[in-house]
């Protein structure tokens, strides 16, 4: 409810949202510091719970949460022009969620096992009122650190479509790569005298 009449104030009336826990967790009080804008204040919210949001084309609001069961709405294959993939153990596969009289955690430990290493981080917020609700920021938080594991960058004929954190599939033969990946940015490049329509 916060969320919508966050986006309501700010002129977003339609809000999409998943049916997950997170989403339906109740915060006792929250409040819209003056001087503070609709989408500061929408930011904080969504961090309370380690959620996502996108103001999508349409001008509509879109949350995602990171436990989410999310489709790729989009599969490229042979049609990559280029590619980077990257992978790393840096992100942390131990996250602990903490408030007043409030804590919880959450495990990687396969990551854990791999990098035969303990990688910590922590959470506090205050706005955590129940074990019940580290529990969930917590389990977001990890689910977030592990995004960070994998990423690149493709170059690849224009899909007018996509949006910032949709799901697509990259499927590169070459290298035998078949993975999803969550878009962070786009950059789209139309030259019509060249007929050159490229995207990253």
């Amino acid at each position: 409810w916060l969320a919508i009449e966050i986006a309501a104030r700010a002129g977003l009336f339609q809000v999409f949202w998943p049916g997950t826990s997170a989403v339906g967790q109740t915060i006792a009080s929250f409040a819209i510091q003056p001087g503070r804008s609709w989408r500061e204040a929408l930011h904080r919210l969504m961090d309370a719970y380690g959620l996502d949001y996108v103001v999508r084309a349409d001008g509509s609001l879109a949350l995602h949460d990171p436990g989410e069961s999310v489709t790729s709405v989009w599969t490229w294959q042979g049609e990559l022009l280029s590619g980077q993939y990257a992978s790393t153990d840096l992100a942390a596969n131990h996250v602990r969620a903490f408030s007043v009289g409030v804590q919880a955690e959450a495990w990687d430990y396969a990551s854990a096992e791999a990098a035969s290493l303990e990688r910590y981080r922590h959470v506090v917020d205050r706005m955590l009122a129940s074990n019940a609700q580290a529990q969930v920021r917590a389990a977001n938080e990890l689910l977030l650190e592990q995004r960070k594991l994998r990423g690149g960058e493709i170059d690849a004929p224009l899909n007018p479509g996509l949006e910032i954190l949709d799901v697509v599939t990259v499927v590169d033969a070459g290298i035998g790569l078949n993975q999803t990946y969550r878009c962070h940015s786009i950059t789209a490049t139309v030259d019509v005298a060249h007929g050159d329509f490229d995207m990253k």
